[in-house]
């Protein structure tokens, strides 16, 4: 692979030590792509001096890694991953991206298949570093895994968050995470929808087709009362359990903000504090609560039940080390290929979380009886 002239001139002239620049000439000429891109990036920096270093060492063995992946050498991986989530120099995972790109793409090509493990490292790490994610890289994943996404993180929280300096922008900033919603494939539920008298697949796309189909835009901006209405009323979700209703009622939740954005500067710095304690608690294997914060308007929260009560959301507390010593994980499970979500077992979570909820909310207010 020849060096590119471009990066040649920059590590040249860039600010970096003489043994910096000689390190990083020597592996850019046969950086892989991400990494490559990361690099020259990285190099047009003011910040540079400061990072200098730290950047040689993170490119270094992101490198390796990669050209280790390549030669179907998978160990390693989740140790490098964890340390990135943990490591200062890596940004909380940051500069680890391209490495998690490369190694996807170098995987895909050599037809490489990881032990379960490394997979779910894999896409946790993706779940975590979402908001670092290139924009279409966002919609690839919220396309192929919003079920995962539900699963272990806050994908309307991320998304709001991506939102706030771009308000200006509008429903044309949300239009393609719109796209990649409506464009779902994954499957919610084990029975056929009915649409127009015909059995079609319960894609999320089709979900949201029938969602739409029955939902008045004057009065979705800003609310959930046609999500609500939906879950109590069609035909098509009577037929999920529980568990899947609480999680369709999420994915419309999101869809219904991508069609009406609004985000406030107070939403988005409780979203990162509860973000990085989050973060801390899976770099350093500790339990802590959910991610995803209680709705700030509980009576919009949806019980499949009730009407209306409220609910938590939709993620739980990631222990990664855990995760991957999980019993029964297996092996043999292809990066690429469909996430293999138990939603059932999501769904069970969710509506464990709700009446923790409710549970808690009785209790204060049977000790508000008692003071009076």
């Amino acid at each position: 692979m020849d060096r590119p002239l471009d990066i040649q001139q920059l590590i040249t002239n860039s600010p970096l030590t003489e043994e910096e620049k000689r390190s990083l000439l020597a592996v850019s000429v046969q950086l892989y792509p991400n990494l490559l891109n990361f690099l020259t990036i990285m190099l047009k920096r003011s910040s540079l001096p400061l990072v200098g270093e730290l950047l040689v060492q993170d490119i270094l063995d992101s490198q390796d890694l990669v050209q280790r992946v390549e030669k179907g050498d998978t160990d390693g991986i989740i140790d490098f991953f964890q340390n990135a989530l943990s490591g200062g120099d890596y940004n909380s995972g940051e500069y680890a991206v391209p490495a998690l790109l490369d190694v996807i793409k170098v995987a895909a090509r050599k037809k490489i298949t990881f032990p379960g493990p490394v997979t779910e490292s894999l896409k946790i790490f993706r779940i975590l570093c979402f908001r670092y994610l290139s924009k279409e890289q966002q919609v690839q994943l919220l396309q192929t895994d919003l079920l995962y996404f539900l699963a272990r993180g806050d994908p309307l929280s991320e998304l709001k968050r991506l939102f706030f300096p771009e308000q200006a922008a509008g429903g044309s900033w949300t239009q393609p995470y719109q796209n990649a919603l409506l464009n779902n494939q994954e499957q919610l539920g084990k029975q056929p929808l009915l649409l127009d008298g015909k059995k079609i697949e319960p894609t999320l796309k089709n979900w949201l087709s029938d969602f739409i189909a029955s939902s008045q835009p004057s009065i979705a901006a800003g609310s959930t009362y046609d999500a609500v209405k939906y879950m109590s009323t069609a035909s098509n979700a009577a037929r999920l359990t529980k568990g899947e209703q609480n999680i369709l009622f999420e994915i419309f939740k999101v869809y219904n903000w991508l069609k009406f954005p609004l985000i406030t500067e107070d939403e988005v710095q409780a979203y990162n504090t509860r973000y990085y304690r989050y973060l801390d608690s899976v770099v350093l294997g500790q339990p802590i609560t959910p991610m995803i914060a209680p709705s700030d308007n509980p009576a919009l929260s949806f019980r499949p039940t009730d009407s209306v009560s409220p609910q938590r959301s939709s993620a739980s507390s990631i222990n990664m080390r855990d995760v991957l010593n999980r019993q029964g994980q297996g092996g043999g499970v292809v990066f690429d290929n469909e996430t293999n979500v138990q939603v059932e077992e999501i769904g069970q979570r969710l509506e464990a979380e709700r009446q923790q909820k409710q549970s808690d909310i009785d209790k204060k207010l049977a000790d508000l009886k008692k003071r009076r």
